[in-house]
């Protein structure tokens, strides 16, 4: 059996579905159902069930499925050490952040070219934490409480939110919002909202559709007042809600903290946004 057998064996156990596991591995799902099919009849076992639409390990797929993730870890291991090792500041970085930080980060992107010329960023934008553990990205934009255990960093400010509203929202709809909309209503800004918002004018789980359409009058809505607060179209309803205080970290994986082109793209990040913590804040609001 061989490594490329497994990351199918892996992607299909840790994604559950053909359509799923297509998508990590970036094939078509027939290719993932083929490949599949022809290593449980090359071994004569059963590795998957069909349950639903879902698959599910048979208890010899489940071994298989635990030797993967095993292999996996140390392939992804040698790969952050031969990153590390590399003294060159030049190449690719793949940054992975909520849709939101791009409006937010997107007038640094010329000094970082500037100050970097020969790195390549490569931006993922994602609602969903990408595995740094796994090799899906080498730097992340997060928020949060406290970060796993395998990653390092700094916390470089903190996120608070106000509710705001456009200008263009007349006082007879003053009672509509936009809203969060699944996977992100589970959050706890989209908690908050199930808690607060009256009448749903929209629903979408589009950081940037929701930012616009709070902009363009189509209701009111929780924003990060970093990003709100600079937009004249927009004002503040009431005070900053201290319960949604989340940090903001800048993060990478233990092993590559020593990379030169890893550490170059965590210091920038790092000191962009802590330069900008007291609008991160709510405390210079327009």
């Amino acid at each position: 059996m061989e490594w490329d057998d497994l990351r199918y064996v892996l992607a299909l156990g840790e994604e559950k579905t053909l359509a799923a596991a297509a998508r990590a591995l970036g094939v078509a799902h027939s290719t993932v159902y083929r490949r599949l099919r022809s290593l449980e009849e090359s071994h004569g076992q059963r590795l998957f069930e069909r349950r639903g639409d879902a698959y599910a390990p048979t208890d010899v797929g489940a071994a298989v499925l635990a030797e993967a993730r095993q292999v996996h870890h140390h392939v992804q291991a040698a790969t952050r050490q031969l990153a590390a090792a590399d003294p060159s500041v030049s190449g690719t970085v793949t940054v992975t952040m909520a849709e939101a930080f791009t409006l937010f980060l997107s007038p640094a992107l010329h000094r970082f070219r500037a100050q970097y010329p020969e790195l390549q960023l490569t931006v993922d934008v994602t609602s969903a934490p990408r595995r740094l553990e796994r090799g899906e990205a080498d730097v992340a934009l997060r928020v949060a409480h406290t970060p796993t255990d395998t990653l390092v960093g700094r916390k470089v400010s903190r996120i608070r939110y106000c509710v705001y509203r456009g200008e263009l929202q007349t006082d007879d709809r003053a009672d509509d919002w936009v809203v969060l909309a699944p996977p992100l209503d589970a959050t706890d800004c989209g908690q908050w909202e199930k808690a607060h918002a009256r009448t749903v004018r929209l629903a979408t789980s589009s950081r940037l559709l929701f930012f616009e359409a709070v902009k363009s009058g189509v209701g009111k809505g929780l924003l990060p007042c970093g990003l709100a607060d600079p937009e004249p179209e927009l004002r503040r309803e009431g005070d900053v809600i201290e319960a949604l205080d989340t940090p903001l970290w800048v993060l990478t994986h233990a092993d590559l903290r020593k990379s030169p082109r890893v550490s170059a793209v965590v210091e920038f990040l790092s000191n962009y946004l802590s330069e900008r913590q007291d609008r991160m804040l709510g405390e210079c609001p327009t």
